[in-house]
């Protein structure tokens, strides 16, 4: 819904408080109405250029009467006003011309979020969340997460950041790192796309062939996460700020998944858009898997990045395991 809609339909709410507060007291309603006629009255003298002191103190004896009246009933000035989400802005969106509200940014920014494809959980995942605590080599791991927030700053400031190659075994933080990349590069108002792979090339099947090779529970489980339009898909992927694409090597691998996977990265490259490819799979198993030309993109155009920690997630429900005996 769009500002102009909603401020239409807060002002109709208030209409109709207003209303439902003259059918309970007429009184209230015929003091409005004195006052209203006073109001024009004392214009019309202004036009005219006649007097208009007694005309001001009619309308001061009216308000008198009506703040007593109202204060009689428990009530003030404040009910004839309208509930506006953002008083400053009375939900415009800019406090004077040129000025964007405060609000407004608020609402774009809760947009970037809704269509980068983050659930709200992983809204908390930061690099200020991200723990050392469970990993062997935690030095070795800190100097990987300084590389990814020199990446995120690089790309906030509009400054060339390249692309990185994330890749180790299953289940050792690299999600989390990815996410608190994309959630820095949000706060600073940038456009972000996270998806896994599997679901990216789900949609560009559907966005080609307007039919999914995914039984209909599954697309339902799918179509939870923020989609995008079939029109709009393409495009959205080449002009994001920051494309993540999580678990490179977990897709069915098809001829046709191949062609798409390289021709967006392609893309991305001519058009100097950065992205952070993750994996699990590591030298040869990478390698061998896919074509050359999309192994030589990755490899040739992103910056590798090695978590070689064992799964952090198995270390975790080991303790809660032990710590429950």
């Amino acid at each position: 819904m769009d500002r102009d809609t909603r401020r239409l339909l807060k002002q109709a709410e208030r209409d109709k408080r207003v209303m439902e507060l003259y059918g309970r007291n007429p009184q209230l309603k015929r003091l409005d109405e004195e006052l209203a006629a006073a109001g024009r009255e004392g214009l019309t003298n202004v036009w005219q250029g006649a007097d208009i002191a007694a005309v001001q103190k009619k309308i001061s004896l009216l308000q008198d009467k009506k703040g007593r009246l109202l204060s009689s009933l428990d009530l003030d000035e404040d009910v004839y006003e309208v509930d506006w989400d953002c008083p400053l802005c009375q939900d415009r969106g800019y406090v004077r011309p040129g000025q964007v509200c405060s609000c407004q940014r608020q609402d774009e920014g809760s947009r970037r979020f809704l269509e980068s494809g983050l659930s709200p959980l992983q809204k908390q995942m930061t690099f200020e969340s991200f723990s050392l605590e469970w990993y062997d080599q935690p030095a070795e791991v800190d100097r990987l997460v300084q590389q990814l927030r020199g990446f995120s700053e690089l790309l906030v400031r509009g400054e060339p950041c390249g692309n990185l190659f994330l890749f180790g075994p299953v289940g050792n933080g690299k999600t989390h790192l990815c996410i608190a990349v994309a959630n820095r590069v949000l706060a600073a108002g940038k456009s972000v796309i996270y998806i896994r792979t599997e679901e990216l090339l789900e949609a560009l099947r559907e966005d080609f062939y307007g039919r999914s090779e995914k039984p209909e529970r599954e697309r339902r489980e799918r179509q939870e996460r923020p989609a995008f339009s079939r029109s709009q898909l393409t495009a959205r992927l080449l002009e994001v700020d920051l494309l993540i694409l999580e678990d490179l090597g977990t897709e069915r691998l098809t001829d046709f998944a191949e062609e798409q996977l390289t021709s967006l990265i392609d893309q991305r490259i001519s058009w100097q858009k950065p992205w952070i490819i993750t994996s699990h799979l590591i030298g040869e198993k990478f390698s061998g898997r896919y074509d050359l030309r999309l192994v030589d993109r990755v490899l040739g155009e992103g910056k590798r990045l090695y978590l070689k920690e064992n799964s952090i997630r198995f270390k975790k429900a080991q303790k809660e395991k032990e710590s429950g005996r």
